[in-house]
């Protein structure tokens, strides 16, 4: 049994059975090009121990459902299997739990009582996947956990819906002008408060944005504005056909006008709203590298590296990108880029 076997059987078996009275609520398998081109496995990331002369790279990195739990597995075929114990070993920095994960016929008896001594977990592979040992949960060292919590956060947030749709900020911005305090709507109906507006076709990607800027709340097909919201609609124009010819202005062909330029309000508003996106703030620290020049994107994205490591790479780069950048000694090296 080879090594993307027994991680398949392994994926498998933690997307449906809990480890420690937990299941896992998000599991990424790492990019390596042994293991991207297993769909099974998907999604992948390359998750990033760094212990200072070198880093190291679970083949399994999940966040159990409790929020604040997170578990490694490193997993080896018939062969590199005490090595395997001593990589598990290494991911107790950063996490509670940490698995050992190899066919069952080649975890002998002493070898489990060596990864019961260190606190590691072993999960024998055959047909399906046997705990031979379940850790208790370890306090891992609190700036190594932080650091793959961010990347794990990070990561999750890019994935699960933290890019736009729409690059014309009126579309989100629209909710707290059409939407009333304290009052919840249903999907169904909101097409018809706003026929004043040129709302997009996608209705919900404009939701969805208006959310991820805090203005609104979505539970199934309720909708409602939040404090922010209720907050910024004091400053927003009240009236949907004035916002409707500041929309048509912003969107139109050729040089646009900014919105801050039209109705300086709404762009600082929009402004304030953004500078609570961890993606924003990356950039606008990076581009404040470059005064006075312009910069490429290449450029752009080593200055965000330059100022937070842990979360650049994973919203400049895809998971199979960030394998190629990587050095034999584990590191991310930008100057790969071109190659």
């Amino acid at each position: 049994m080879d090594e993307p076997t027994v991680l398949k059987k392994v994926h498998s078996f933690l997307r449906n059975e809990s480890v420690a009275g937990l299941n896992a609520s998000r599991m990424y398998s790492d990019a390596h090009a042994t293991l991207i081109k297993h769909g099974s496995l998907a999604p992948f990331h390359r998750f990033r121990i760094d212990f200072g002369d070198f880093s190291v790279h679970p083949d399994l990195v999940a966040q159990l459902n409790d929020g604040e739990m997170l578990l490694a597995v490193e997993g080896k075929g018939e062969s590199g299997i005490l090595n395997g114990l001593f990589q598990a070993e290494m991911y107790q920095v950063a996490t509670q739990l940490s698995f050992l994960a190899a066919p069952a016929n080649c975890l002998n008896d002493s070898l489990i009582q060596i990864a019961k001594s260190k606190g590691v977990g072993v999960l024998a592979v055959t047909d399906d996947v046997q705990p031979l040992h379940v850790p208790e949960a370890r306090t891992p060292i609190h700036s190594q956990y932080r650091s793959l919590m961010r990347q794990m956060e990070s990561i999750a947030y890019v994935s699960e819906g933290g890019t736009f749709n729409y690059n014309i900020p009126t579309h989100y911005l629209l909710w707290s002008i059409a939407l009333e305090s304290r009052q919840v709507y249903d999907l169904e109906g909101l097409s018809d408060l706003v026929v004043a507006y040129p709302v997009p076709k996608d209705l919900m990607a404009s939701l969805k944005g208006a959310s991820k800027l805090g203005l609104v709340s979505i539970s199934g097909r309720k909708i409602g504005l939040t404090d922010a919201g209720l907050a910024i609609k004091k400053l927003l124009p009240d009236c949907l056909g004035e916002w409707a010819s500041i929309h048509s202005r912003v969107s139109a062909r050729g040089k646009r006008p900014r919105l801050c330029d039209i109705h300086p309000q709404s762009g600082a508003v929009l402004r304030l709203l953004l500078l609570q996106d961890p993606i924003v703030r990356i950039l606008v620290d990076g581009l404040r590298r470059f005064p006075g020049q312009s910069a490429t994107f290449d450029d752009l994205a080593v200055a965000c590296d330059a100022i937070d490591h842990a979360r650049a790479p994973i919203f400049f780069l895809k998971p199979e990108s960030a394998v190629r950048l990587t050095t034999p000694q584990c590191r991310l090296d930008w100057r790969y880029r071109s190659c």
